[in-house]
């Protein structure tokens, strides 16, 4: 069904039927319309624009006009005088006011029948009449999205249409007297809760008038906002986000036996163990308790004998270099004792690179074949192990990641080279690598 301007011309008889000759304004094509169906509202005159709804029916191979109303757009909402109440087949009806011939009725909620004005919303149209909607959403004792405080007559148990067992707040309607029940949440119950009231949001209201109601409340029994707390690590869980973004959360329990969640920072799903205690702020309290990670470690920072199991090589190649008054080499020591990840990003990038140059001015090509598969063996752990996750800029870690995986390549072609050096067969290499990549200068 689309949306078009047309053009109401003159007005014609056929076989005694009244019809306008109504135009497309783009196409100029022309249709015969019933007058009557046309003329649904006041101040319809010819050679005036109106929009129409175009449709077409494939059961009857034609395409139907229907006018619309400028003040009655599809999707629009607006509150509307109520100008008399009918009944039709025992349901009680509003007749609001309008400039149709034929008065425009809305379905009546019970608790509405005092109202003077009703909000209605424009759902479509059927023969240039809209079809209403009745939205209205508050009434003089409720609001929707209103946060109330309720006192708490006792807790039960509540069963849903399907049958489902629930714990429920049995709550008291202030000036009413009447009594309503609210599905809790766990930490909500007899045992626990040691408030006399507990609050609630309104999320809609019944056709009576009784409002919907979710608990809302900011208390807690056992935490309050803005302290930390220690929970146990159960698991963890994938989730989605209403954008469609994945992202793990971890899932906690506390000493009373509630389970809560909290995000997950990368790579803590290789780190954490179930059972192992993690700290937590109470950023919020309503539908859930709103947790974030404090003091929590860096899920990518792994010791060096984690990476490489060789004592030997830790001592000569890395120990040895931690205690240097260099600027990288102070870096690097303060990132490891603070179990920063980045460390080996510090470690590769500088470091090593430092250490082969030097052997390498030497000429200690044996230590500086050494030093390369040394480093390589960083490198591939890099692309291996997440810690490319760490970071956060995309773009950033796409080319950190290229970056790695030519470090690479160009040092496993410096091995080449230096092994040609100490094996002279420099004539075979250079032969080799000029069928290869066609060119004839190599240094080194």
């Amino acid at each position: 069904m689309n949306e078009i301007s047309c053009l109401i011309k003159e007005e014609t008889t056929i076989d005694d039927n009244a019809f306008f000759i109504i135009q497309e304004i783009d196409s100029k094509r022309e249709h015969l319309i019933p007058k009557n169906q046309i003329q649904v509202f006041k101040n319809i005159e010819s050679y005036k624009e109106f929009e129409f709804l175009k449709e077409f029916n494939p059961n009857h191979n034609k395409t139907y006009l229907y006018i619309t109303h400028p003040k009655f757009k599809i999707g629009q909402e607006r509150d509307f005088q109520i100008k008399n109440i009918i009944e039709v087949d025992n349901r009680k009806y509003f007749e609001i006011e309008s400039d149709f011939i034929v008065p425009l009725t809305v379905k009546a909620l019970q608790w509405q029948l005092d109202l003077k004005t009703v909000r209605c919303k424009v759902v479509g149209y059927k023969r240039g009449r809209p079809r209403l909607k009745n939205v209205q959403v508050s009434n003089k004792y409720w609001a929707i999205n209103e946060v109330y405080e309720f006192k708490i007559i006792g807790f039960g148990k509540l069963i849903d249409k399907s049958e489902n067992e629930f714990e429920c707040v049995e709550l008291e309607v202030k000036d009413t007297g009447d009594t309503i029940e609210v599905r809790t949440l766990p930490w909500q119950n007899a045992k626990d809760w040691k408030f006399e009231t507990i609050k609630c949001k309104v999320i809609g209201i019944y056709p009576d008038g009784t409002p919907k109601l979710i608990t809302f409340d900011s208390r807690h029994p056992h935490y309050s906002i803005g302290k930390a707390y220690d929970f146990s690590v159960i698991g963890f869980q994938d989730k989605t986000s209403y954008k469609g973004f994945d992202y793990k959360i971890i899932l906690l329990s506390d000493k009373f036996n509630n389970q809560y969640e909290v995000l997950a920072i990368p790579n803590q799903e290789n780190r954490l163990e179930t059972g192992e205690v993690i700290s937590c702020s109470v950023e919020n309290i309503n539908t859930r308790l709103h947790l974030k990670q404090v003091n929590s470690k860096d899920p990518f920072f792994y010791e060096f004998d984690v990476i490489v199991q060789d004592d030997f090589i830790k001592q000569k190649f890395f120990t040895n270099y931690l205690n240097d008054n260099d600027e990288y080499n102070l870096k690097l020591k303060s990132q490891y004792e603070q179990n920063s990840g980045f460390w080996v990003f510090t470690y590769c990038n500088y470091i090593l690179t430092k250490i082969k140059y030097e052997e390498a001015n030497r000429k200690n090509l044996k230590e500086v074949i050494n030093v390369i598969e040394l480093h390589n063996k960083f490198e591939n752990w890099i692309l291996s192990s997440g810690i490319l996750r760490a970071i956060k800029d995309d773009e950033e870690r796409k080319l950190t990641k290229l970056k790695t995986k030519q470090i690479i390549v160009n040092n496993n072609l410096e091995k080449s080279i230096i092994n040609y050096i100490l094996n002279f067969k420099q004539k075979e290499f250079y032969k080799e690598q000029e069928k290869k990549l066609n060119f004839r200068g190599f240094f080194y």
